[in-house]
């Protein structure tokens, strides 16, 4: 890539500990990225770590004095305290009041609470007493709560 000709009212789409190594310093206007979130919930190694510090140095060193960079991150409080320390510790600003997007929706990998209930605690799976029938007429989701309430009792 070529500055200015690859770079001026372009969106840049790379991977940002490859491709920021070719872009001039401060001559990026906005970041805005998506990073893991550090929950590890998928099992995967791409998820496990938050975005270390030499990487946000880097984003910093591309940015135009003044200019804002967005920077998605979970909610969860032990996550997003140690995203704000790396970003802290890498030289941005972090006296901001953040936005917040709530969404009502719940969280796309929520996982069904009796299912972890009877697998964690209990060695089966759901199906394993889900074809019981539900002597009061109740629906299976009824049945599933009056019975992981059961348990907890």
């Amino acid at each position: 890539m070529k500055y200015p000709e690859d770079f001026i009212n372009k969106l840049i789409c790379i991977d940002c500990q490859e491709g920021t190594r070719d872009i001039p310093d401060g001559s990026i206007d906005l970041i805005v990225t998506d990073p893991p979130y550090g929950y590890a919930f998928m099992q995967k190694n791409w998820d496990k770590a938050l975005v270390n510090i030499d990487t946000w140095k880097e984003c910093l060193r591309v940015l135009k004095p003044g200019a804002f960079a967005f920077i998605m991150c979970a909610p969860r409080q032990d996550v997003l305290s140690r995203q704000i320390i790396n970003l802290e510790e890498a030289g941005f600003m972090i006296n901001f009041t953040p936005i917040f997007w709530a969404m009502a929706s719940g969280f796309p990998k929520a996982q069904n609470c009796a299912k972890v209930i009877l697998k964690k605690f209990l060695q089966v799976s759901l199906q394993d007493v889900s074809h019981f029938p539900d002597k009061d007429g109740g629906s299976q989701s009824d049945f599933h709560c009056r019975f992981c309430g059961g348990l907890l009792q």
